[in-house]
């Protein structure tokens, strides 16, 4: 996968590092325009096997947003 960078990493728990590095991840195609929840459900049909920990978060998160919505 893709590493985030230390210095970008400091301000943010685990749970958004986690949540960041599925964003930044190609693997499940591209972030922009689509809720989290959505490109987890996405990966899940089309079998990439995301991990169920981001799943987890999703589901406790209140919010959806990619890491790059709005900062575009």
């Amino acid at each position: 996968g893709i590493e985030i960078g230390a210095r970008d990493c400091e301000k943010f728990d685990s749970d958004e590092k986690l949540l960041r590095q599925f964003d930044l991840d190609t693997t499940y195609g591209p972030c922009l325009g689509i809720a989290r929840r959505e490109r987890y459900e996405r990966a899940l049909f089309l079998g990439l096997d995301p991990s169920g920990q981001v799943k987890t978060l999703l589901e406790h998160s209140t919010s959806s947003k990619c890491l790059w919505e709005g900062g575009l």
